[in-house]
């Protein structure tokens, strides 16, 4: 490993903590969050579901108005549980002797290494939790499979209708599909 590369070492397992103890950062690689539709959808998962994915804070060294932490990756998800007025969260805590420098690059690490999750991936994935999914679908159960999938998974419409049209091909070209892939 390149001794110049810092690693960043998590202080405990995770923990719930008052959102109110966190500090949002004004450092934000991707900007301020924008309240549009992505964002409801993650708002009403929150609220159906929880916070699935902790959020990733540091201690501060000293503190003011009672916050402790200094929120690095979550700003979607801190915003949306303040919304729905949560009053604890999921954190990971970093060790806390970070410089602005050093959160900077650990922020640009966890916005630029993840990986959306492709059409296909998705399909996959919803036909193993619907098995009903797996033998396809009749054309007028589109319809209402579209809405399911809305409301139990706060899909986009959009994004509803074209795994939908994926799920009701017959399941044998299905596994084709998806073993092509997977396999590329």
């Amino acid at each position: 490993m390149d001794p110049s590369v810092r690693q960043f070492d998590f202080i405990s397992s995770v923990r719930r903590v008052r959102l109110s103890s966190i500090r949002p950062s004004d450092q934000n690689p991707r900007g301020p969050v924008s309240r549009d539709a992505s964002f409801e959808r993650l708002t009403s998962s929150i609220d159906k579901v929880g916070i699935l994915v902790p959020l990733v804070v540091s201690e501060l060294g000293s503190r003011s108005h009672g916050e402790k932490y200094q929120l690095i990756d979550g700003e979607r998800r801190y915003w949306a549980a303040r919304e729905l007025n949560k009053e604890t969260v999921p954190v990971h805590v970093l060790q806390r002797d970070l410089t602005t420098d050093q959160l900077r690059q650990l922020m640009f690490h966890l916005h630029m290494t993840r990986e959306q999750w492709g059409p296909l991936a998705q399909c996959r994935a919803l036909a193993e939790a619907y098995p009903e999914l797996q033998r396809g679908l009749r054309l007028e159960d589109k319809k209402s499979w579209v809405q399911r999938l809305i409301e139990e998974t706060s899909m986009a419409p959009v994004t509803a209708r074209d795994r939908v049209r994926v799920l009701a091909w017959p399941e044998k070209l299905k596994q084709k599909v998806f073993e092509f892939d997977t396999d590329s």
